[in-house]
Protein backbone atom coordinates (compact mmCIF):
# COMPACT_ATOMS: atom_id res chain seq x y z
CA UNK A 1 0.00 0.00 0.00
CA UNK A 2 2.58 2.87 0.87
CA UNK A 3 3.79 5.05 -1.52
CA UNK A 4 6.42 5.81 1.23
CA UNK A 5 9.51 4.07 2.21
CA UNK A 6 9.27 1.65 4.37
CA UNK A 7 10.82 3.42 7.73
CA UNK A 8 8.43 6.32 6.82
CA UNK A 9 5.79 3.94 6.29
CA UNK A 10 6.21 2.43 9.69
CA UNK A 11 6.29 6.01 11.48
CA UNK A 12 3.06 6.88 9.66
CA UNK A 13 1.11 3.67 10.46
CA UNK A 14 1.95 3.72 14.05
CA UNK A 15 0.84 8.03 14.48
CA UNK A 16 -2.58 6.20 12.01
CA UNK A 17 -3.37 3.89 14.77
CA UNK A 18 -2.68 6.10 17.81
CA UNK A 19 -4.65 8.70 16.25
CA UNK A 20 -7.05 5.74 15.83
CA UNK A 21 -7.88 4.51 18.85
CA UNK A 22 -7.17 8.22 20.83
CA UNK A 23 -11.36 8.21 20.66
CA UNK A 24 -13.53 5.45 22.19
CA UNK A 25 -15.50 5.36 19.13
CA UNK A 26 -11.94 4.45 17.22
CA UNK A 27 -11.02 1.99 19.80
CA UNK A 28 -14.49 0.18 19.31
CA UNK A 29 -14.17 0.12 16.27
CA UNK A 30 -10.34 -1.93 16.04
CA UNK A 31 -11.55 -4.16 18.93
CA UNK A 32 -14.57 -5.19 17.18
CA UNK A 33 -12.78 -5.63 13.65
CA UNK A 34 -9.94 -7.61 16.06
CA UNK A 35 -12.87 -9.82 17.33
CA UNK A 36 -14.14 -10.66 14.41
CA UNK A 37 -11.00 -11.96 12.57
CA UNK A 38 -10.52 -14.15 15.75
CA UNK A 39 -14.36 -15.40 15.39
CA UNK A 40 -16.70 -17.00 12.60
CA UNK A 41 -15.69 -13.88 10.17
CA UNK A 42 -11.92 -15.20 10.59
CA UNK A 43 -10.25 -18.41 11.70
CA UNK A 44 -12.85 -19.98 14.14
CA UNK A 45 -14.69 -20.75 10.46
CA UNK A 46 -11.92 -22.65 9.74
CA UNK A 47 -11.77 -25.24 12.14
CA UNK A 48 -15.23 -26.91 10.82
CA UNK A 49 -13.77 -27.38 7.08
CA UNK A 50 -10.49 -29.28 8.92
CA UNK A 51 -12.30 -31.44 11.98
CA UNK A 52 -14.47 -32.95 9.13
CA UNK A 53 -10.69 -34.35 7.40
CA UNK A 54 -8.93 -34.69 10.12
CA UNK A 55 -8.12 -38.46 10.30
CA UNK A 56 -5.79 -38.46 13.49
CA UNK A 57 -7.74 -38.22 17.18
CA UNK A 58 -4.48 -36.41 18.31
CA UNK A 59 -4.61 -33.68 15.51
CA UNK A 60 -8.06 -33.55 16.35
CA UNK A 61 -7.20 -32.65 19.62
CA UNK A 62 -5.31 -30.22 19.12
CA UNK A 63 -7.36 -28.50 16.20
CA UNK A 64 -10.67 -28.07 19.20
CA UNK A 65 -7.87 -26.59 21.43
CA UNK A 66 -6.69 -23.86 19.03
CA UNK A 67 -11.02 -23.59 18.04
CA UNK A 68 -11.65 -22.99 21.70
CA UNK A 69 -8.81 -20.62 22.08
CA UNK A 70 -10.03 -18.18 19.13
CA UNK A 71 -13.30 -18.90 20.47
CA UNK A 72 -12.40 -17.31 23.79
CA UNK A 73 -10.30 -14.53 21.90
CA UNK A 74 -13.01 -12.99 20.41
CA UNK A 75 -14.70 -13.14 23.26
CA UNK A 76 -12.23 -10.99 25.26
CA UNK A 77 -11.70 -8.44 22.20
CA UNK A 78 -15.61 -8.23 22.41
CA UNK A 79 -15.75 -7.12 25.97
CA UNK A 80 -12.79 -4.86 25.58
CA UNK A 81 -15.14 -3.12 22.58
CA UNK A 82 -18.02 -2.98 24.53
CA UNK A 83 -15.85 -1.57 27.79
CA UNK A 84 -14.90 1.47 25.59
CA UNK A 85 -18.36 2.71 25.85
CA UNK A 86 -19.46 3.90 22.74
CA UNK A 87 -20.71 1.91 19.48
CA UNK A 88 -18.32 1.10 16.93
CA UNK A 89 -18.44 2.07 13.29
CA UNK A 90 -19.89 -1.44 11.70
CA UNK A 91 -16.65 -1.58 8.71
CA UNK A 92 -17.24 -3.54 5.40
CA UNK A 93 -16.62 -6.64 4.26
CA UNK A 94 -13.44 -5.59 2.60
CA UNK A 95 -11.80 -4.50 5.76
CA UNK A 96 -11.83 -7.98 6.37
CA UNK A 97 -8.53 -10.02 5.60
CA UNK A 98 -10.24 -13.19 5.72
CA UNK A 99 -12.74 -11.72 3.27
CA UNK A 100 -9.85 -10.35 0.60
CA UNK A 101 -8.01 -14.07 1.43
CA UNK A 102 -10.86 -15.95 0.21
CA UNK A 103 -11.46 -14.60 -2.83
CA UNK A 104 -8.22 -15.76 -3.92
CA UNK A 105 -8.30 -19.32 -2.44
CA UNK A 106 -12.28 -19.63 -1.76
CA UNK A 107 -11.33 -21.88 1.51
CA UNK A 108 -14.72 -20.04 3.10
CA UNK A 109 -16.62 -21.45 -0.65
CA UNK A 110 -15.54 -25.17 -0.50
CA UNK A 111 -15.05 -27.85 2.58
CA UNK A 112 -11.98 -29.67 3.08
CA UNK A 113 -12.01 -33.03 1.57
CA UNK A 114 -8.88 -34.74 2.69
CA UNK A 115 -5.27 -34.69 3.62
CA UNK A 116 -3.85 -32.16 1.59
CA UNK A 117 -6.97 -29.96 2.11
CA UNK A 118 -5.73 -30.11 6.40
CA UNK A 119 -2.00 -29.49 4.85
CA UNK A 120 -3.49 -26.06 3.04
CA UNK A 121 -5.73 -24.94 6.07
CA UNK A 122 -3.06 -25.40 8.28
CA UNK A 123 -0.81 -23.31 6.13
CA UNK A 124 -3.58 -20.80 6.03
CA UNK A 125 -3.88 -20.85 9.77
CA UNK A 126 -0.10 -20.05 10.16
CA UNK A 127 -0.42 -17.09 7.89
CA UNK A 128 -2.93 -15.63 10.01
CA UNK A 129 -1.15 -16.26 13.51
CA UNK A 130 1.69 -14.88 11.83
CA UNK A 131 0.12 -11.78 10.89
CA UNK A 132 -2.01 -11.45 14.01
CA UNK A 133 1.15 -11.47 16.16
CA UNK A 134 2.67 -8.52 13.88
CA UNK A 135 -0.40 -6.39 14.13
CA UNK A 136 -0.61 -6.98 17.85
CA UNK A 137 2.40 -5.34 19.18
CA UNK A 138 1.59 -2.46 17.30
CA UNK A 139 -1.82 -2.47 18.72
CA UNK A 140 -0.52 -3.00 22.16
CA UNK A 141 1.60 0.23 21.61
CA UNK A 142 -1.41 2.06 20.79
CA UNK A 143 -3.73 1.31 23.02
CA UNK A 144 -0.87 1.67 26.16
CA UNK A 145 0.25 5.37 24.55
CA UNK A 146 -3.84 5.73 25.53
CA UNK A 147 -3.34 3.78 28.63
CA UNK A 148 -6.01 1.07 28.15
CA UNK A 149 -3.84 -0.90 30.25
CA UNK A 150 -6.76 -3.56 30.12
CA UNK A 151 -6.35 -3.76 26.84
CA UNK A 152 -3.28 -3.98 26.56
CA UNK A 153 -3.31 -6.88 28.79
CA UNK A 154 -5.91 -8.72 26.75
CA UNK A 155 -3.43 -8.35 23.75
CA UNK A 156 -0.73 -9.49 25.64
CA UNK A 157 -2.73 -12.61 26.48
CA UNK A 158 -3.29 -13.52 23.22
CA UNK A 159 -0.02 -13.04 21.65
CA UNK A 160 1.10 -15.74 23.79
CA UNK A 161 -1.28 -18.06 23.01
CA UNK A 162 -1.09 -17.28 19.36
CA UNK A 163 2.72 -18.17 19.76
CA UNK A 164 1.87 -22.03 20.90
CA UNK A 165 -1.21 -21.74 17.95
CA UNK A 166 2.07 -21.54 15.47
CA UNK A 167 3.76 -24.57 17.23
CA UNK A 168 0.08 -26.44 16.66
CA UNK A 169 0.63 -24.97 12.77
CA UNK A 170 4.06 -26.53 12.05
CA UNK A 171 3.28 -29.53 13.28
CA UNK A 172 0.12 -30.23 11.76
CA UNK A 173 1.66 -29.25 8.30
CA UNK A 174 4.60 -31.15 8.95
CA UNK A 175 2.56 -34.12 9.59
CA UNK A 176 0.17 -33.68 6.29
CA UNK A 177 2.80 -32.63 4.21
CA UNK A 178 3.39 -34.31 0.93
CA UNK A 179 7.06 -33.74 1.40
CA UNK A 180 9.04 -31.13 3.70
CA UNK A 181 9.79 -29.06 0.28
CA UNK A 182 5.95 -28.87 -0.18
CA UNK A 183 5.36 -27.73 3.52
CA UNK A 184 8.16 -25.04 2.73
CA UNK A 185 6.95 -24.13 -0.79
CA UNK A 186 3.19 -24.10 0.29
CA UNK A 187 4.12 -21.80 2.86
CA UNK A 188 5.83 -19.20 1.29
CA UNK A 189 3.19 -19.53 -1.23
CA UNK A 190 0.58 -18.58 0.92
CA UNK A 191 2.74 -16.19 2.67
CA UNK A 192 2.92 -14.17 -0.10
CA UNK A 193 -1.15 -14.23 -0.89
CA UNK A 194 -1.36 -13.18 2.76
CA UNK A 195 0.93 -10.34 1.98
CA UNK A 196 -1.33 -9.60 -1.41
CA UNK A 197 -4.63 -9.47 0.89
CA UNK A 198 -3.59 -7.51 3.57
CA UNK A 199 -2.08 -4.55 1.77
CA UNK A 200 -5.63 -4.84 0.19
CA UNK A 201 -7.06 -4.84 3.58
CA UNK A 202 -5.27 -1.58 4.94
CA UNK A 203 -5.85 0.46 1.34
CA UNK A 204 -9.55 -0.62 2.54
CA UNK A 205 -9.45 0.37 6.15
CA UNK A 206 -7.36 3.80 5.18
CA UNK A 207 -10.31 4.34 2.89
CA UNK A 208 -12.89 3.79 5.68
CA UNK A 209 -11.18 5.18 8.68
CA UNK A 210 -10.20 8.51 7.04
CA UNK A 211 -13.95 9.05 4.98
CA UNK A 212 -15.56 8.37 9.04
CA UNK A 213 -13.13 10.64 10.40
CA UNK A 214 -12.08 8.35 12.94
CA UNK A 215 -8.78 9.62 11.45
CA UNK A 216 -8.55 12.74 10.51
CA UNK A 217 -6.36 15.81 9.44
CA UNK A 218 -5.01 17.33 6.20
CA UNK A 219 -2.21 14.94 6.50
CA UNK A 220 -4.57 11.74 6.32
CA UNK A 221 -6.82 13.15 3.30
CA UNK A 222 -3.67 13.95 0.99
CA UNK A 223 -2.56 10.30 1.57
CA UNK A 224 -6.21 8.85 0.96
CA UNK A 225 -5.90 10.94 -2.21
CA UNK A 226 -2.40 9.81 -3.31
CA UNK A 227 -3.44 5.88 -2.46
CA UNK A 228 -6.53 6.13 -4.17
CA UNK A 229 -5.15 7.66 -7.54
CA UNK A 230 -2.57 5.00 -7.46
CA UNK A 231 -5.13 1.88 -6.29
CA UNK A 232 -8.31 3.59 -6.90
CA UNK A 233 -11.35 3.52 -5.05
CA UNK A 234 -11.51 0.30 -3.00
CA UNK A 235 -14.87 -1.70 -3.45
CA UNK A 236 -15.89 -2.12 -0.21
CA UNK A 237 -18.49 -4.55 -0.98
CA UNK A 238 -16.00 -7.28 -1.58
CA UNK A 239 -18.61 -9.30 -3.38
CA UNK A 240 -17.46 -12.63 -3.97
CA UNK A 241 -15.72 -13.57 -7.00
Amino acid sequence: MSLLPSPIASLFEKQFLRQLVSTPRGRATLLMQVARSEGTDGETGVFEHILASVDDDEVKKLVRVHQSDEHRHEQLFLARAKAQGEAPLMTPPATDLMAHLDRQIAFQRRPVRDRHGVFEAYLLLQVLEERALRQFGRMMDAFASVGDDETVAVFAAVAADEERHLKYCLAITTRYAPSEAARREGLEMMRRLERAAFEETQRANFHVFVDARLVDGPVWRFLLSKIEQRFGVPDLSLAAS
